[in-house]
């Protein structure tokens, strides 16, 4: 539980399929949460996930103590912004990679939402501080950026805009961390934040060296999957530096 933290309403923008999963997070340490879409089907679809997630952590014991109706029973669904936003303490934004979509997005919540509220964008790659500019309360304004499965990935990015307060970092960081997800701070708002870029160097050099032949297609994946990636659970790049030395 999300103990001394425990949000008493959070709201999640956009049923999607991260929009769903970001639902369930929020679930475990919220009293209630309000999942917001303008379609029913899409709702209808994300409640029906919501519930097998719930039960594929609950299986795995993952879920806190808490049984899947336990987390399923604080979710509650609207079509209408207005609704989910009201006294809504943490607000998710999870809709379409669209930088005027989510600005009229936060300028929605900028007139709905409580003046103390938290307004967090999932955005993979959009500025922060462009987001933010829709709203009156830009210090309020961060990112929260999810890595696929949401429920299941720990690392959470925590993206600082250009007037994001260090309140509303510090205080993302701890409803993220109390929900058992690991925030990583961003402290420049530029495009594809930490993790993309780190994910897309890495792409940028496997794709030329098979474009020059180096290796197979195959063989380059296995390279990474096989030998790169069990490295990296135990140690990231730059403490593997510090171990081995930096060359001279």
């Amino acid at each position: 539980m999300i103990g001394r933290l425990e949000l008493n309403k959070s709201a999640v923008i956009g049923g999607g399929l991260t929009g769903g999963q970001i639902t369930l997070v929020l679930a475990i340490g919220s009293r209630e949460v309000a999942l917001m879409s303008r379609r029913q089907e899409t709702l209808d679809k994300a409640l029906q996930n919501l519930r097998r997630y719930a039960c594929d952590l609950h299986r795995h014991g993952l879920l806190q103590g808490m049984s899947p109706e336990d987390v399923l029973g604080r979710v509650w669904t609207t079509t209408l912004t207005e609704e989910a936003a009201v006294d809504a303490e943490f607000v998710v934004e999870a809709v379409t990679e669209d930088l005027n979509n989510k600005r009229e997005v936060f300028a929605q919540l900028d007139r709905m939402a409580l003046q103390e509220a938290i307004l967090a964008s999932n955005t993979s790659s959009l500025p922060i501080s462009r987001i933010a500019e829709a709203t009156q309360r830009p210090d309020r304004v961060v990112g929260s950026h999810f890595i696929q499965p949401a429920h299941i990935v720990p690392v959470v990015e925590v993206v600082r805009g250009s007037k994001t307060s260090d309140r509303t970092v510090g205080r993302s960081c701890e409803v993220w961390r109390e929900l058992g997800k690991i925030p990583i701070v961003v402290n420049v708002d530029l495009p594809g934040f930490l993790l993309n870029r780190l994910q897309h160097a890495l792409v940028r050099e496997a794709t030329a060296l098979l474009a020059r032949g180096v290796a197979s297609a195959e063989d380059i994946d296995r390279a990474v999957a096989l030998g790169l990636a069990p490295r990296f659970t135990i140690s990231g790049p730059l403490e593997q530096r510090d171990r081995h030395g930096l060359p001279q």
